[in-house]
């Protein structure tokens, strides 16, 4: 299993309620603003992981930046659901 983030899950993460209770609304930040290939931590997009815990580890890295767990949760999910719907 090789899980990346991607355009798809950017903006499947942007539709959440994870998302939009906790960072969308409140900063009014996109996710491709966050986690896309020129966001704040785009070092995560070029990232690859073999299991949905390395990943959500990495994620967890940026918690006291501001991204809540519910989101980073949300992110994982969304990637895993993703590479298990190829």
């Amino acid at each position: 299993m090789i899980l990346r983030i991607s355009h798809e899950a950017l903006s499947k993460l942007q539709e959440s309620t994870a998302w939009n209770e906790s960072i969308g609304l409140s900063t009014g930040f996109t996710t491709e603003e966050v986690y896309g290939p020129t966001g704040k931590l785009s070092w995560l997009w070029q990232s690859s992981w073999a299991t949905e815990s390395a990943m959500r580890n990495d994620l967890m890295q940026n918690m006291g930046g501001g991204v809540p767990i519910e989101v980073i949760n949300e992110l994982a999910a969304i990637v895993v659901r993703l590479f298990n719907k190829c």
